[in-house]
C-alpha cells in the first residue's frame, strides 16, 4: 500500500512539473510572437547604432544646408557693384578694397580692366577721358569738406549754412562713395563737361562698361547732390543698363526689393 501511495504521489509530481514546463514554453513562443509596444520600440530604436546609410544621409544634408548658407552669402557679396553711400548710408566700418592704378589714380582693383577698356574705346572714337579723381581714403574725403567749409565761411556764412553748402557739391567723410573705389571723376572736373564730346560720348557708351552718370539734375532732390556731369559710377555693365533704361538714379534702383534680382 505504501509503494502504491508514494507511486502515485510521484506520478501526480511528475505531471505537475510537466504541465508548468509547457506552460512557461507556451509563454515564451507567445512573447516573441506577439508585436513590440511602442514604447518598447521606442526605446530598442533609441539604443540601435546608427547604420552607416543614417550617417551618410545626416551627413549630405547639413553639407547641402552649408552650402545654401554659402551660395546665399556669395550672392550678398556680389551685389557690391551697388553699394549705395551717402549720408544716409555712411561706408561700412569694415568696408575693404584692393586697389589698382589707372592714369595714375587708384580704383576698386574689379573695375580697372573695364576702366581701360572703356578710355580706349573712347580714344578710337576720338575722345580723351582723362581721369581726375577716383579712390579717395575718408581722411582725405574730410580734409577735402574741411576746407570746403572754411571757404564757405570766408564767404560770410555761419558754421551751420558753411557746412550745409558744403555738402551739396562734397559728401561729409564717411559718405562719400569715392571711398570705394567705384566712382570716377572725369576730365578736370569742369562744370561745363556736358557740352562736352567725352560728355555725350560716356551718356551713350559708359555703360556698356558697367558706368553711370551718379549726380543727374533731375535726380538732385533724391541723391541731395547737385548736378555733377563729370561723375560717374560703376554699378556693373547689367545694371547701368536697367538704370538708365527706367530713368532712375542709384538711390532709387538699389533701393527697389527686386533690383538684386534683375
Amino acid at each position: 500500500m505504501l509503494k502504491k501511495a508514494l507511486y502515485s504521489v510521484l506520478t501526480i509530481l511528475i505531471a505537475t512539473a510537466a504541465i508548468f514546463g509547457v506552460s512557461m514554453l507556451f509563454l515564451a513562443v507567445m512573447q516573441h510572437a506577439l508585436p513590440i509596444s511602442a514604447g518598447a520600440a521606442s526605446s530598442m530604436a533609441s539604443s540601435r547604432p546608427v547604420s552607416s546609410e543614417t550617417l551618410l544621409s545626416s551627413s549630405t544634408a547639413s553639407s547641402s544646408a552649408g552650402e545654401s548658407s554659402a551660395s546665399e552669402q556669395s550672392f550678398r557679396q556680389e551685389e557690391w557693384p551697388l553699394i549705395l553711400v551717402n549720408d544716409e548710408h555712411p561706408l561700412p566700418d569694415d568696408y575693404e578694397i584692393e586697389l589698382a592704378q589707372v592714369q595714375g589714380v587708384m580704383v576698386d582693383s574689379r573695375i580697372a580692366s573695364l576702366l581701360e577698356e572703356m578710355i580706349a574705346a573712347g580714344e578710337k572714337d576720338g575722345v580723351h577721358l582723362v581721369l581726375s579723381s577716383a579712390y579717395r581714403s575718408p581722411q582725405r574725403q574730410s580734409q577735402l569738406f574741411e576746407q570746403a567749409v572754411n571757404e564757405n565761411k570766408n564767404e560770410g556764412m555761419d558754421s551751420s549754412e558753411a557746412e550745409a553748402v558744403a555738402a551739396n557739391s562734397i559728401a561729409r567723410p564717411g559718405s562719400s562713395e569715392h571711398s570705394t573705389g567705384l566712382a570716377i571723376d572725369f576730365n578736370g572736373v569742369s562744370e561745363e563737361f556736358d557740352t562736352t564730346p567725352e560728355y555725350r560720348w560716356l551718356m551713350k557708351h559708359a555703360a556698356d562698361y558697367g558706368f553711370i552718370l551718379r549726380y543727374a539734375e533731375e535726380k538732385e532732390s533724391i541723391t541731395g547732390i547737385r548736378f555733377e556731369p563729370w561723375h560717374f559710377r560703376y554699378v556693373g555693365s547689367e545694371h547701368a543698363r536697367e538704370i538708365n533704361r527706367l530713368g532712375l538714379c542709384l538711390e532709387e534702383y538699389a533701393g527697389s526689393p527686386s533690383a538684386s534680382s534683375r
